[in-house]
Parts: structure tokens; C-alpha cells; sequence
């Protein structure tokens, strides 16, 4: 493995110690977390022999970039390489594919007080925090809301098989019913026979007090959502994702488009 060097601290964005604790925990989490088809969002620098750049991107161009400038495909010597490094977070190659893969020559980063000021001023790191926690409760929910999906179908096939033998569109129908996503299909995308009109209708009324329910939770999610971290991104861009990193506040690449999403917040121990 052909050896990185390692460049000595140049001071860039002004930063308290307490940051700089966070900042390196941050990037540990990325390299241990957030390798994957949906990488974390870190913040490092990086230097082309003449120039040194804080660089923010996914932890996934930063691996390849090392890829390329240490010229091995090994994941153990590069996830060394990183954990390593975690502390100064400083990196420096030669190669232009390298320099590439993490944007090095077009990115700038601006409008760092006014983030900062944001950060501190509606106290984004305990607000995305508590985001978090309601994220989990809402997995909670989710999952209730599955179950009561599958106590309603129980009843209304028993509810019929008292009366009738059902048919296997119907039973099929009624399977299917166990997903969210066929209450649209059924009742938007797909002609239905007489009878399974009848037990769309029937379904669409027992199962609508706890999809109202549920639904109400997912939309107090998009507003905490957009009120403390996606206003931020429409805002300021991947500028925020950079100075919030600093912060302990992680954010994510989707594995389905590149939209930006919120991962966690981090805490010193």
C-alpha cells in the first residue's frame, strides 16, 4: 500500500475545543456508521501540494479518493487509514481523480457565521436530538399501526367467512391489505369487482380512525423535519452540513436520490 502523507495542522475555521472534540467524534461515527449505500456526510481537510481545503462530501468519495491516491482496493487499509487520521482529519493527495472524487477544486464554503449563528440560536443540535428520539417513538408507531392492520383484516375475513366463502381475489386482496400501500392501490390504481368494491369500503372505514392517527404523527415529523434542519439545507446548501458536522450533527446522502437527510446527533463522552 503506497504510504499517505499526512500533512501538520493549519488552523482553517476558527473552532473551540469543544468542537474540535465533536468534530473528530463525528468523523469516527462516519467511518464506523456510515460506509454504505446511504454514506455519512464528513468534513476534513485536504491538500494538493500547494492548497489546503476544508473539504465537506459523503465518507464514500473520501474512500474512493484514498483508493485512488494509495492505489489498493483494500477496506481495511483504508478504514485504518481514516480511523487513524480521525483526530486531524487531514488528508493529502496528488492524483487529479483523487482531487476529483471529493470536489476539491469547486468547493467553497460560505455564510459560516450566519450557520453558526443559526446553530447556537434555535438550538438545532438538542432540537435534532429530541428529532431523533421522535423518530424512534414513531418506529413504535409504525409498528402498532401494522398490528392493528393485521387485527383488522383477521376480523373482517372472519367477519365474512361467517357468511360466504371469500373468493381468492379477495383473500389475496386482503393479504396485501397488511401493507399501507395497497389502501392507495386499491383504492386508486386497480379496477375492483362488486365484492371487492364491497370490502374496499368495509376496509377503507375500520381502518380509517387509525390511519388518521398515524398520520397525523407522520406529518408532526415532516415539521420538525423542515422546520430544524431541512429550511437550514434549502437555506444554505451542503454549507450547513458542514458547519453543523462541527456541531456533532450528521447528516446522510439518500441511497435512492441525493437528497440530504438528518442521521444523528453526536455528544461527547
Amino acid at each position: 500500500m503506497k504510504k499517505l502523507l499526512v500533512f501538520p495542522y493549519l488552523v482553517g475555521l476558527t473552532l473551540n475545543c469543544y468542537s474540535q472534540d465533536l468534530s473528530e467524534a463525528s468523523f469516527r461515527h462516519a467511518v464506523e456508521n456510515g460506509l454504505s449505500t446511504a454514506p455519512s456526510i464528513v468534513v476534513f481537510e485536504a491538500s494538493n501540494g500547494t492548497t489546503i481545503k476544508e473539504i465537506c462530501t459523503d465518507i464514500g468519495s473520501l474512500y474512493y479518493a484514498l483508493e485512488i491516491e494509495s492505489n489498493t482496493k483494500s477496506y481495511n487499509d483504508i478504514h485504518e487509514l481514516l480511523i487513524n487520521n480521525s483526530h486531524n482529519r487531514q488528508f493529502h493527495f496528488t492524483h487529479k481523480d483523487a482531487l476529483n472524487a471529493i470536489g476539491f477544486e469547486n468547493y467553497t464554503l460560505e455564510e459560516t457565521e450566519k450557520i453558526e449563528s443559526d446553530l447556537i440560536k434555535y438550538h438545532l443540535a438538542d432540537s435534532l436530538e429530541q428529532l431523533d428520539k421522535y423518530r424512534m417513538e414513531l418506529m413504535d408507531e409504525f409498528y402498532k399501526y401494522s398490528d392493528q392492520r393485521d387485527s383488522l383484516i383477521v376480523i373482517i375475513n372472519d367477519s365474512i367467512a361467517k357468511e360466504r366463502s371469500l373468493a381468492q381475489l379477495e383473500i389475496d386482496m386482503l393479504k396485501n391489505l397488511h401493507s399501507e400501500y395497497y389502501d392507495y392501490h386499491y383504492n386508486e390504481l386497480v379496477e375492483l369487482s362488486n365484492d371487492q368494491k364491497q370490502l374496499i369500503e368495509v376496509w377503507n372505514r375500520a381502518i380509517q380512525p387509525f390511519k388518521v392517527q398515524y398520520e397525523a404523527l407522520n406529518k408532526e415529523l415532516e415539521r420538525r423535519e423542515q422546520k430544524f434542519f431541512r429550511s437550514h439545507l434549502e437555506k444554505y446548501g451542503f454549507n450547513f452540513c458542514h458547519v453543523a458536522f462541527k456541531f456533532g450533527i450528521l447528516f446522510y446522502q439518500g441511497d435512492e436520490n441525493p437528497i440530504l437527510e438528518f442521521d444523528t446527533v453526536i455528544r461527547p463522552d
